[in-house]
């Protein structure tokens, strides 16, 4: 299988490219601030190189671990929040679909409140912080877009981040 991993110099994506290429998959990746070898820069906003890399790499997959994880940040700037955790992954997954390629979402367990401990799929959202909302809102406009896209709700991890500190993820 031929994946593009969108955020691959990223805390999941890194993982994500690694993984695909240990089990004998191709794995083609993006970067948008930390530079990795072997990895293009790529902006989720622009739609025209997203044509681009689709075309370049031929995937039968995309797998998209980009977004703006930093919560405080999200409350800050719900605006770019929206952008890049909900409107710019939609229109993504709706360029996959035209072209009958996969698509995968990372979203993230910020989208349910946690007050009543285990849940499971088909429990309520309830976001909240604007993280979790723009998560949230992220999952129902790929739907909208990809009635097909795989949407993984992941919780916190720990990984080293390209920048050498450790960071906490939405794994």
């Amino acid at each position: 299988m031929k994946l593009l991993v969108v955020g691959g110099s990223g805390l999941i994506g890194s993982h994500m490219m690694r993984v695909a290429i240990r089990q004998g998959h191709s794995a083609a990746g993006t970067y948008r601030n930390y530079s990795t070898a072997g990895l293009r820069r790529f902006d989720c906003a622009d739609e025209k190189a997203f044509t681009i890399l689709l075309e370049d790499t031929k995937p039968d997959a995309v797998v998209n671990a980009a977004g703006w994880s930093w919560v405080d940040g999200c409350e800050d700037d719900p605006e770019r929040a929206r952008a890049e955790n909900a409107h710019q992954p939609a229109r993504m997954a709706e360029l996959c679909r035209v072209r009958g390629i996969r698509f995968a979402y990372f979203s993230s367990s910020y989208v349910i409140d946690g007050r009543s401990g285990s849940y499971a799929e088909l429990d309520s959202p309830a976001p909240i912080n604007m993280y979790g909302r723009s998560k949230l809102e992220g999952e129902r406009l790929i739907l909208q877009a990809n009635s097909q896209a795989l949407i993984l709700r992941v919780i916190v991890c720990m990984a080293w981040s390209c920048s050498g500190r450790i960071l906490p993820t939405k794994f």
